[in-house]
């Protein structure tokens, strides 16, 4: 599904890939910064929370300007 004023990079395996026995993937979300911005972050996380609901090992986390 697209959403709009985002772009996907990844997944690219972090500088550590497992971490107490858990294996991580991140992926670079882009959102344009425009007055959309908040309805994008709400969708992305809706998003995301509909697909791993079918996954319950799995866990993510947001991290909102990493660097």
């Amino acid at each position: 599904r697209r959403i709009p004023n985002l772009v996907v990079s990844g997944p690219t395996p972090p500088p550590i890939d497992r971490l107490q026995g858990e294996y991580l993937l991140q992926f670079h979300l882009k959102i344009a910064r425009n007055r959309e911005q908040e309805n994008t972050k709400k969708t992305v996380r809706q998003t995301l929370d509909r697909i791993l609901r079918f996954s319950p090992d799995t866990t993510y986390f947001l991290d909102v300007d990493p660097l």
